[in-house]
């Protein structure tokens, strides 16, 4: 078994928490405990997985569109709710994270968002429940080979089709009236276990206006393909979607969507869940940093009688009490409507940077040790490499930030 986790809570911030948040909480690492997820993932991580096995057990927990109502499959749950799974989850493996922030930000948020009723209720209660009978798993495809952080500039393109029309270069034949797509969307988290891909195309017949489309498992033209060489995120499913004349039924254009502005509203949920996980992975390597200062014998003495030591843990603990305390409070703007995109822009910037400094100063006070997936802090760091990078880059929110202060947007050109 790991060890115990003892999480840090210096201004007893939980204590403010509804009640059902401090239920979820005792809940979720009661089960992560349980399931000894610290050492599946840590397993997993070295293996190149991702511990789907465990997912069914997530769902049980109804952890997938919390957000989202009850008659969609959701909890009709608040953003506090959301927010202290996320971090209870990425405390364990950012790859953890992942896989419920694309289910219930980037997968069933857009199609609650842009969706049809008939799309809603065919599709949200199945992806409530992802390893259970029934349940499937979803993908978010945006991001592009050649565009990261401008995703307005994507080449995947959707061209509509009559039924019985023929298919560009091809002999075959729609069999309703839809939508044909091309393109390739990758670094794609669960793209090659997905049974259901939103993608997102500029519509050639509505002057590239950028689109939603719903695709599944199996369609024409459609390859769901795994990276390789991954040296981050290695307890993810990570891969790319290619399109070739891929068809979608007209049913499966989700007729709600308000162009670029629909995806980037889901990134703005998916960041907000990714700030709480910062905060998880401090406590998770503050923790791991303790506990190996208070039990590792150097020189006669504990190594947490010495003054480096305490002032690297000094420094982790004053970072994290300060961002535990800014997404509490940002949780409780999202909860009350005042959030703006700004507000989570600076939340995953900041936690993510005093994240990784609190991987990287655990891993340095283990010295040799620090170095081998026995301990937390490496595994971490090279997580947060990915983290950083997806649903916008460290530059790009302090771009956001920097056209907020001064109304002129830099990466506009």
């Amino acid at each position: 078994m790991a060890r115990t986790y003892k999480p840090v809570d210096f201004l007893n911030l939980d204590e403010l928490l509804s009640k059902e948040s401090k239920v979820l909480v005792k809940e979720i690492r009661r089960a992560l405990h349980r399931l000894d997820a610290r050492t599946v993932f840590s397993d997993a991580f070295k293996n190149n997985r991702f511990p789907i096995e465990i997912v069914a057990e997530l769902a049980k927990m109804d952890l997938f569109g919390m957000t989202l109502p009850a008659r969609y499959g959701g909890m009709d749950a608040s953003y506090e709710n959301y927010g202290v799974t996320c971090r209870e989850l990425e405390a364990v493996d950012s790859g953890l994270r992942s896989f419920v922030s694309v289910q219930n930000s980037l997968v069933m948020y857009p199609i609650f968002n842009c969706g049809s009723e008939e799309q809603k209720m065919t599709y949200l209660p199945k992806l409530a429940k992802p390893g259970l009978e029934g349940g499937i798993i979803g993908c978010f495809g945006l991001t592009e080979p050649n565009h990261g952080s401008d995703p307005g500039s994507m080449e995947t393109r959707a061209k509509r089709i009559k039924k019985g029309e023929q298919f560009p270069g091809s002999k075959d034949i729609a069999p309703t009236d839809g939508y044909i797509l091309n393109g390739v969307k990758r670094w794609i988290t669960n793209a090659s276990i997905a049974d259901l891909s939103v993608v997102w195309a500029k519509q050639e017949y509505d002057n590239d206006k950028v689109g939603g489309f719903i695709l599944l498992k199996g369609d024409s033209g459609l390859k769901q393909v795994d990276m390789e060489n991954k040296l981050s995120l290695c307890a993810s499913s990570t891969g790319e979607l290619y399109m070739d004349n891929t068809f979608v039924p007209e049913e499966r254009r989700m007729p709600e969507t308000q162009g670029l502005k629909s995806a980037l509203q889901c990134l703005n949920k998916a960041r907000y869940g990714i700030a709480w996980g910062g905060v998880g992975v401090a406590m998770d390597c503050f923790d791991e940093a303790k506990q190996y200062a208070e039990s590792r014998i150097q020189f006669g003495r504990p190594l947490s009688h010495n003054q480096l030591i305490q002032d690297s843990l000094v420094e982790m603990f004053t970072n994290i009490t300060r961002n535990q305390s800014y997404v509490y409070h940002l949780s409780q703007m999202m909860d009350s409507g005042q959030s703006k995109h700004v507000h989570i822009s600076m939340g995953k910037l900041v936690c993510l940077d005093d994240a990784l400094n609190a991987a990287i100063t655990a891993r340095d006070m283990m010295g040799a040790n620090g170095i081998t997936l026995d301990y937390s802090p490496i595994r971490h760091m090279a997580n947060l490499q990915s983290v950083i990078t997806y649903e916008g880059t460290r530059n790009m929110h302090k771009l956001i930030l920097g056209e907020y202060l001064t109304g002129q947007p830099a990466f506009r050109g």
